[in-house]
């Protein structure tokens, strides 16, 4: 009998972890982040990554109210990217 690879680790409601799944909860629920990252998209010309909007707030010294940093290390940056070009849509 063969045993199956995962090669999917195990994911939290769809994403990576949950420290990915919680900063993007934030993100997209906290009506002055989620306009102000609109307006961001909005205003360049290209779309910039989570951690250059996270810069651009100001918030690379914050953390959500569940205690985790919008840097922290854990964090699927890729994922994350892919998350910010869905909020402008694509450019």
């Amino acid at each position: 009998m063969t045993q199956k690879i995962n090669k999917n680790p195990k994911k939290y409601l769809g994403w990576t972890n949950h420290e990915t799944w919680n900063v993007m909860l934030w993100i997209n629920n906290i009506e002055d982040i989620y306009f102000s990252v609109v307006e961001i998209l909005k205003n360049t010309n290209y779309t910039p990554t989570y951690r250059e909007i996270i810069y651009i707030l100001h918030l690379e010294d914050c953390q959500t109210a569940d205690g985790i940093s919008f840097l922290n290390h854990k964090l699927n940056y890729d994922e994350l990217n892919n998350a910010i070009k869905n909020i402008g849509g694509t450019k």
